[in-house]
């Protein structure tokens, strides 16, 4: 759980699939399958720790099965990565004023976060360098 935890605070601004999640845990010479993954997973979404966001360009099966998750209290479990933490910040924010309403659109161009409802596309960006 610990591995997965720090796994997902790294990765806050990609999709993020089981399988990826479960290689990732392996890899560390943990056994896990993929059941275990989506039930710890699940187990961060109920306790507020986690919740996720899923590409709205994405086919039904798609959205499932890669979403963004971000971290109600990230800060607690990475350190100094600015862009993770605004992104994150957005998110959180987002989440709280929209619910389930938020996604993140990715197909030919990514944008952080999409809210159809509002036609809202939304990009985190910490510095811009290339106005």
């Amino acid at each position: 759980m610990r591995l997965l935890i720090k796994k997902l605070a790294e990765s806050v601004m990609q999709p993020s699939s089981y399988n990826r999640l479960k290689n990732i845990v392996s890899s560390s010479g943990e056994s896990v399958g993929v059941k275990t993954i989506i039930d710890y997973v699940n187990y961060l979404k109920q306790t507020w720790l986690i919740f996720s966001l899923e590409n709205y360009a994405a086919r039904f099966a798609e959205r499932e099965a890669n979403p963004k998750y971000y971290f109600i209290i990230l800060n607690l479990f990475i350190f100094n990565p600015e862009t993770l933490l605004l992104e994150n910040l957005v998110a959180v924010t987002l989440h709280r004023l929209y619910g389930e309403e938020v996604y993140f659109y990715h197909q030919n161009i990514e944008v952080d976060f999409y809210l159809p409802e509002q036609h809202w596309l939304i990009q985190a960006s910490y510095n811009i360098t290339d106005s």
